[in-house]
């Protein structure tokens, strides 16, 4: 049994209609029958699932019809005068070697697997796939809820200005965080990247960028004087999405009083290369809305690149904190950098500052902003609202 999942099916619903999703399942489906045997069966089970059941193929032989229906599906498919290109995830299990399990679980098991390393390939079940696959689909399952029940929240490590005498709150970088029921707190390191896998990142993005929106306004309401800014982190699949213009221009409409350079959306450097995201940059950028490159100094990303895309801000990872030479090797390791960046006409923070001597040595180079635990850890909303009393009355 072949167990067929489409990946990005999702984003063609939500960007060009149902209509069109319904005539992409016709197409699908229609490709599946003609790639198969004359005697398999091909099945939907619903949604963008199909399965095809086989009979008298060995190993060999089903992983080489799998692969012929993964390259079949990867071909884009002209529907209503569009062209709609997605991928499947395909798992592949026979009945001889999937112990108790019945087919379609084994099958489906393997299919998760295939999601998980990235998708648009064919996973062969095996019994260790089991316990891992398990857990993965039950963090699917529990991610599908978490929205409407009211598992997520932000919060909001504060960002600071740099002069020679002190540092000045400038905004927050807001942060996802997941209360799971059973797991506990979980770190967006962990369902951040399986959330692009099983596509869930378009609906918490949405979510994550209409609270930080509303939340600015509330923290610019605080602290009028203070010019509060917000960062918030965006998927690259989220940037090359048909539709994220139209979702966060009218975002941004709901808040008409909130200055458009009060947000500033963070993209890793690593996405640059992605020729969707840098058109998606330009678009945003259009709407006044700043762009910061998250983790910069570990992409390989070129000045030139900076030079030509709309980029406001570089945030230098913080590997550049950790040199293990002397301070005046450091010093002027971390100063060419500054600088570096600073004649790409770019501010520079710097992130995750944990020390007095680490912040020193940010200082002394030149950076424009800085952020960590040594300033102050991720703040909840009513922590936050103290930091901006405070802040007022310096």
């Amino acid at each position: 049994m072949l167990f067929i999942d489409l990946d990005r099916f999702k984003a063609v619903n939500d960007s060009m209609g149902h209509s069109v999703g319904d005539g992409l399942l016709i197409e699908v489906a229609r490709s599946l029958v003609a790639t198969v045997r004359p005697h398999d069966l091909v099945v939907r089970l619903g949604g963008d699932e199909f399965v095809v059941l086989c009979h008298r193929l060995d190993a060999a032989g089903i992983v080489s019809l799998a692969e012929r229906l993964r390259q079949a599906l990867e071909q884009p498919f002209e529907v209503a005068g569009r062209k709609c290109h997605i991928s499947a995830s395909i798992g592949i299990a026979m009945a001889d070697s999937i112990g108790d399990l019945d087919l379609v679980r084994a099958a489906d098991i393997a299919m998760y697997a295939a999601k998980k390393n990235g998708g648009n390939r064919g996973e062969l079940f095996r019994p260790s796939l089991y316990e891992e696959t398990t857990q993965l689909v039950e963090l699917d399952n529990d991610m599908r809820g978490a929205i409407e029940s009211e598992q997520f929240h932000l919060v909001y490590q504060p960002i600071f200005a740099l002069s020679p005498e002190a540092e000045r709150l400038v905004g927050f970088e807001a942060l996802l965080r997941w209360d799971h029921p059973h797991h506990g707190a979980l770190q967006p390191g962990i369902f951040i990247p399986l959330a692009e896998r099983l596509g869930h990142i378009h609906a918490m993005g949405d979510w994550v960028l209409r609270r930080a929106i509303l939340q600015l306004q509330a923290f610019r309401s605080a602290g009028p004087e203070l010019d509060l800014k917000m960062n918030v982190n965006v998927s690259p699949l989220q940037l090359a999405r048909p539709d994220f213009l139209a979702r966060l221009a009218d975002l941004l409409a709901q808040v008409p009083d909130l200055p458009r350079h009060a947000l500033c959306l963070e993209i890793t450097e690593t996405s640059l290369s992605d020729e969707a995201v840098s058109e998606a940059l330009i678009s945003i950028r259009a709407l006044g809305v700043r762009i910061a490159i998250d983790d910069f100094g570990t992409g390989f990303s070129s000045l030139a690149c900076l030079r030509r895309l709309p980029v406001d801000v570089a945030k230098l990872d913080r590997a550049f904190l950790g040199g293990g030479h002397t301070a005046a090797q450091d010093h002027r390791f971390f100063a060419a950098v500054t600088g570096l960046v600073h004649a790409a006409d770019l501010k520079v923070v710097q992130e995750g500052i944990e020390t007095l001597d680490q912040l020193a040595l940010v200082r002394a180079a030149g950076a424009d902003f800085a952020q960590g635990f040594h300033l102050a850890a991720p703040l909840s909303i009513a922590a936050a609202l103290d930091l901006i009393a405070a802040s007022r009355e310096e």
